[in-house]
């Protein structure tokens, strides 16, 4: 492809986009050649013919054949004759290949030896004239009936697929050609018979699965005419009389016409068509295309006129297929500073260049700059379902600093004013308690990014934004840098005037994605797919962002590919075909521009959606058999580019990458390909000699997508590559229906709400079906104790997968723990520059030393502060399941809109089994579909068979009384302040919401008071007293400052987060607990069998195991900088929940407002609680409304003051909780009542 023609007439290119024209003929195919002539034959003889007659044939369409595979189409009585003679002395022989419809023909003399003469006796008898119809082949179905009444001769009766049959007496009929199941039927009379009129019964209908046998025909003399009278005369009697016309070009179906008198007719190929309605004479008709048919436009000709004493014949439809413009960014290429140009990609979506227009390429290959950048940039195109607007986010300036906000452009106006859908709210940073000052703000480091809008089907736009200020636990090197999270938020449509989030229902849809979340879109199902980054807990910090899927109200997120890839590769940059596969960019997140290889997965499958390992990959460049390095594949997941790579290397002999890939008509895909290497890693290129050129990225398309495999790049199709600029992000200005066949996604019913819930609740439930249907480790040897250092021979345990600590059986499932992991908001940054002093102070805490702007004010072995919703047993298990499994089903009520992930814990109360994927529910919202434990491609057990599905009261629970307020209704409530923890004794509940543990406060107490007095410097390697030069207990305990180990292993005594496998829990205990002896392994930890024994509280080890299990939780020590304050592990920053459950936007017809609140730290201050209502136009002042019902689930409930119907109206509700953190939510709805 180095020598690739780049600039192709783009008139020709944009017209194979309209129709990719199917070329016959090859080589020389079309050229021709003269030849010289063929020689006489000889006189052929001995040779004879074998012919026939035939009889009572009233039918069509019979066909013979011979032995010799002559056929012959008869349609009435009399001769035939085979074309083809047969041998003397060889075998003839005749079938039916094709009876007539509604006659049965048989043969006489059809076989036998030709011997020196022709053939001539071969007979058919045909008999049957309109017997019942035949029964339907393939789904088709007959349309019939019958005729009473006829007196004269020759009514003329017409289906709409254009059969005509004549009749001239009384009886039965049946139209010769059959109607698919499914579709429309329709009988009318084309021509009445003399001095008759007949009308028709259930004359139009859906062929519905079996024949339609009751068209009935009556037909009735006319009352002769009146005399007329004495002059002046009277006018003759009125008429009407038929529309009708023809239709050519139809290649799709549905095409739907209507006339002025409303009826419709749907056509779906070529011919002729009539109005069933008759114009009365002297009235006005007109014929319109309701519905265009798909990718085609259909022109009506004779459309309109006047009715005048004679049928309407010359309404002409003639259909073309429809050319299409297409959007694009043009983007630079190599800029002065550096010929490797930024674009944002994988895991660096904020990295871009300036400069960056909104394209309009027309299809007659002209071109409107419709957003003309220099310090700005355009990103992210999309084109609304009626194929006439453009969505897309425009950043100001190329810096941290700036913001990027959501537009949208009309473009079936000439004037493509741009219209700004987004505003400059600010940061939720001061809804925080502790953020007082203008440093605490975000917005005092980096501008809101809003970005990457698609329409959703209910009228809102689905985007990604930084508003929610939240920091990535994992942020890099520079936490305001890279760090800022991206989440999910939704907006009403809009004509720009409303500028605020209140006026524009602008608000967060889920809370289940807690670092970078992508261009999102949604899928014909209804569902909004998206890449997001999935680094929770103690996995790799980078490539794993893969694509998720979530409803439009924030329920049901679901992973669609795995996160669990070997190989550093990402998944975006994603589209849904036609046929509703789902082709996504797979990429190595850095120096290819985010170009790779194009991956194909199927939109579902039978039975689990996932394969152990990797899916075969035959065709993939360079794979070893692999399509990737994943412990899950998706079924049928296929590279659909298999002569490129997604790796971080130039290309295979410099063929290119491709990305951005989007779905266009006709089962086309376009993308923005580059040839060349497409890669600038130094290791590869080798900049010295610049062996990598720059990014050379058009736009092309690749034809019939669904089935394609691009094995040379020189099959696509140039639509637009200009060596000047870089080409990305293309999208054809067509319509959803025109792409996909329906007008735009499917709207999700959902669920009814689950009758343990409140109405409005502020909470949801979560639940799994079995703990013990699970899939150990992939891996061939799991669980080693250090781990290879390069990450694609890692084992994946902890780092890329969920995961298990140590040896791990059935028998040692015993109990579930759920863990919230709350984000961590944006304060004011400890900078390593401007603050070293307090910086030096917490180095030794910091997860990543090269952690620059520091915002979190606490430190973990994983950086996340994990604490506990609550623990609890499985109490099923004496009851075996439908898999011959004891019952290990739960189900647990937990605080709505707080991240959380689920833990197995043994007998212990430790971690055997862990998530590692962030989820959270939304408010009323249930799930239980976890059909196992990491159970991806094994057969779910169906929750509805267990006991916890069924409901089955909570019982035998050590130290809990039956009437216990959190077990009832057979699940564990964990949103009613109480947190039930395993002790010795059974279930012991702690007051509060949340439970952590940190150093500090709880375990070097225990330190102090049990390990010091002989952990000194004079005694012990290890010290504990702080004598020696290691700062405090806590560095000692977590020192790897000879980088022995490696994570999860981060020091001697300590395997985060596994307290089941590290030996300062098996000290505390007085035993090894990971399942193995010392003797197992010889290069792990071993148990000190001579350590003294250790004389705790049942409390104390739990607690220090809990520490582990959380990931090693402590407080910074105080710091110098003002300002600090508030967001230790200690610290309650959490938001309170607020969930308006009624009025919900849009027209309202209940008066009733229902509004649940919850808190997940210190709880509700009620005290606080503010709500008020007022008319959008301000046309009243705001009301406060104070008086309501409040339900012990935390529901209140209220009228609304008097509306006006179709009024908008706004509801804002605030609350504190106990800490002072505010939440602040509205709905802008109108009143239809």
């Amino acid at each position: 492809m180095g020598n690739f023609v780049r600039l192709i007439n783009i008139t020709f290119i944009l017209s194979t986009l309209v129709l990719i024209s199917a070329c016959g003929g090859g080589g020389t195919g079309d050229v021709a050649t003269e030849s010289p002539p063929a020689a006489t034959p000889p006189a052929i003889v001995n040779e004879y013919s074998v012919s026939g007659t035939v009889s009572g044939l009233v039918a069509s369409n019979l066909v013979i054949q011979s032995n010799l595979a002559d056929e012959i189409t008869i349609d009435a009585d009399g001769s035939f004759v085979f074309p083809t003679d047969f041998e003397n002395g060889t075998n003839y022989e005749v079938v039916i290949t094709l009876q007539p419809q509604t006659q049965t023909c048989t043969l006489n003399n059809a076989s036998g030896q030709v011997s020196n003469q022709n053939v001539t006796d071969v007979a058919i008898n045909c008999v049957g004239n309109t017997p019942p119809p035949p029964p339907p082949v393939e789904s088709e179905y007959n349309i019939s009936g019958s005729v009473a009444g006829l007196i004269a001769s020759q009514v003329v009766i017409q289906s709409n697929l254009g059969d005509e049959i004549i009749i001239e007496t009384d009886g039965g009929f049946v139209f010769p050609t059959a109607f698919e199941n499914g579709t429309n039927y329709q009988v009318l009379i084309a021509i009445q018979p003399e001095a008759q009129t007949c009308s028709i019964s259930n004359a139009n209908g859906q062929v519905a699965d079996e024949d339609v046998t009751n068209v009935s025909i009556i037909c009735e003399n006319n009352a002769p005419a009146p005399a007329p009278p004495p002059p002046p005369p009277t006018p003759p009697p009125s008429a009407s009389y038929s529309v009708s016309g023809s239709v050519t070009g139809l290649v799709t179906s549905q095409l739907v016409i209507q006339s002025n008198l409303a009826e419709e007719i749907t056509i779906d190929v070529d011919g002729s068509f009539v109005f069933t309605t008759d114009f009365p004479s002297g009235s006005d008709y007109e014929v319109i295309v309701a519905l265009q048919p798909q990718t085609l436009t259909c022109s009506v000709s004779n459309a309109a006129g006047q009715v005048l004493n004679d049928n309407v014949t010359n309404v002409a439809i003639n259909c073309e297929e429809t050319a299409y413009d297409i959007v694009y960014v043009r983007y630079p290429n190599e800029s002065d500073e550096d010929q490797f140009i930024n674009i944002p990609q994988g895991e660096h979506a904020y990295d871009i260049a300036a400069g960056a227009d909104l394209m309009l390429l027309k299809s007659d290959g002209s071109e409107v700059l419709l957003v003309d950048c220099e310090q700005c940039s355009v990103m992210d195109p999309f084109i609304s379902f009626d194929g006439k607007t453009v969505y897309y986010s425009l950043i100001e300036e190329p810096t941290i600093e700036s913001a990027s906000w959501i537009y949208k452009i009309n473009l079936s106006e000439g004037n493509y004013e741009p219209i700004r859908l987004t505003f400059n709210d600010g940061f939720d940073s001061s809804l925080y308690s502790n953020n007082n000052t203008p440093e605490h703000d975000q917005g005092s480091v980096r501008g809101i990014r809003d970005m990457a809008p698609a329409p959703l089907a209910d009228g809102r736009i689905v985007f990604t934004s930084n508003r929610s200020a939240l920091t990535a636990f994992r942020a890099h090197t520079n936490a305001i840098v890279k760090g800022s999270v991206q989440q999910l938020y939704v907006i009403d449509d809009h004509d720009g005037t409303a500028s605020t989030k209140e006026l524009s229902n602008l608000r967060l849809l889920e809370t289940g994605n807690l670092h970078l979340v992508q261009h999102p879109f949604q899928l014909k199902d209804g569902r909004i797919m998206f890449s997001t980054w999935q680094d929770a807990g103690t996995k790799f910090s980078y490539a794993m962002t893969t694509l998720f899927t979530i409803y439009p109200d924030g329920t049901n997120l679901m992973q669609f590919t795995e996160p669990h890839d070997h190989h550093k590769n990402v998944d975006h940059f994603a589209t849904q075909l036609a046929e509703g596969s789902i082709v996504s960019g797979y990429y190595y997140p850095s120096f290819d521009y985010g170009f790779g290889l194009l991956m194909k997965y199927p939109i579902e499958s039978e039975g689990p959606d996932f394969l152990r390992g990797s899916s075969d990959a035959t065709y993939t460049h360079s794979q070893q058999g692999r399509i990737s390095f994943r412990e899950f594949d998706r079924k049928g997941t296929e590279s659909i580019t298999p002569h490129t790579t997604g790796k971080d290397i130039p290309a295979p002999n410099l063929s290119g990458k491709y990305s951005m890939p989007s779905a266009t008509v006709r089962d086309g895909l376009l993308v923005a390909y580059s040839s060349g290497s497409v890669n600038h890693f130094n290791a590869a290129c080798n900049g010295a000699v610049n062996l990598c050129e720059p990014l050379r990225s058009g736009i092309y398309l690749i034809e019939d997508a669904p089935n394609a495999r691009v094995t040379d790049p020189a099959s696509l199709i140039a639509i637009k590559d200009d060596p000047n600029y870089n080409e990305i992000w293309p999208r054809v200005v067509a319509s959803y229906y025109d792409i996909h066949g329906q007008e735009k996604p499917d709207i999700i019913e959902y669920d009814a709400l689950d009758n343990r819930l409140n109405i409005g609740e502020a909470a949801g439930l979560v639940g799994s079906s079995s703990m013990l249907n699970r899939e150990p480790l992939n891996e061939g040897a799991p669980d080693p104790f250090k781990p290879s250092i390069k990450r694609e021979l890692n084992d994946g345990n902890w780092k890329i997968e969920g995961a298990e600590a140590g040896v791990v059986t059935d028998a040692d499932i015993y109990g579930v723990r759920i863990v919230v992991s709350p984000p961590i908001p944006f304060t004011k940054p400890i900078r390593k520059g401007r603050n070293r002093g307090d910086w030096d102070s917490i180095e030794r805490h910091l997860a990543d030393t090269r952690l620059d702007d520091v915002v979190a004010r606490y430190g973990s072995l994983h950086s996340e502060r994990w604490e506990i919703l609550g623990e609890f047993p499985l109490t099923h298990t004496d009851v075996i399941d439908a898999q011959g499994n004891p019952d290990t089903s739960w189900v647990a009520k937990v605080p709505a809109d707080t991240p959380f992930f689920i833990q197995t814990l043994d007998a212990n109360g430790m971690t055997v089994i862990s998530e590692l994927t962030w989820r959270g529910v939304k408010s009323g919202e249930t799930r239980t579909d976890c059909g196992g434990c990491h159970a991806h491609s094994i057969e779910p057990l169906d929750f509805a068979t267990t006991q916890a599905g069924l409901g089955t009261p909570i019982s035998n629970v050590a130290n809990l009384d039956l009437s216990d307020p959190i077990i009832q209704e057979g699940l564990w409530d964990l949103t009613q302040g109480e947190i039930p923890l395993f002790a010795d004794t059974g279930i012991e509940k702690q007051t509060g919401y949340s439970y952590g543990v940190e150093f500090t406060r709880d375990i070097l107490p225990v330190i102090n008071a049990n390990c010091v007095s002989c952990h000194t410097a004079n005694t012990n390697a290890l010290v504990l007293d702080g004598s020696d030069n290691l700062v405090d207990a806590y560095s000692a305990i977590t020192d790897n400052s000879e980088k022995i180990y490696k994570s999860p292993q981060v020091s001697k005594y300590l395997r985060v987060p596994q307290a089941r496998q590290s030996l300062l829990t098996w000290i505390v205990w007085g035993e090894r607990l990971d399942g193995r002896q010392n003797s197992d392994r010889d290069d792990d930890v071993d148990y000190p069998s001579n350590h003294p024994t250790m004389s705790l509280t049942d409390l104390e080890k739990r607690t220090v195991a809990r520490w582990i299990d959380l990931g090693a939780p402590i407080d910074f020590p105080e710091l110098n900088m003002s300002g600090q304050g508030g967001f230790r592990y200690t610290d309650d920053y959490q938001l309170p929940v607020i969930n308006i459950h009624q009025p919900k936007r849009g027209e309202n017809t209940e008066n009733e407002a229902i509004i649940g609140f919850s808190d997940a730290k210190s709880g509700l201050n009620w005290s606080s609680l503010a709500i008020s209502f007022y008319p959008v136009d301000e046309s009243e002042n705001a009301q406060s409304i104070s008086q309501f019902n409040r339900s012990n689930r935390d529901v209140i409930t209220f009228n609304l003051p008097s509306m006006v119907t179709s009024k908008n109206y706004i509801l804002k509700v605030e609350i504190l909780d106990m800490a002072g953190n505010k939440n602040v939510q509205t709905t802008k709805f109108s009143w239809g009542g």
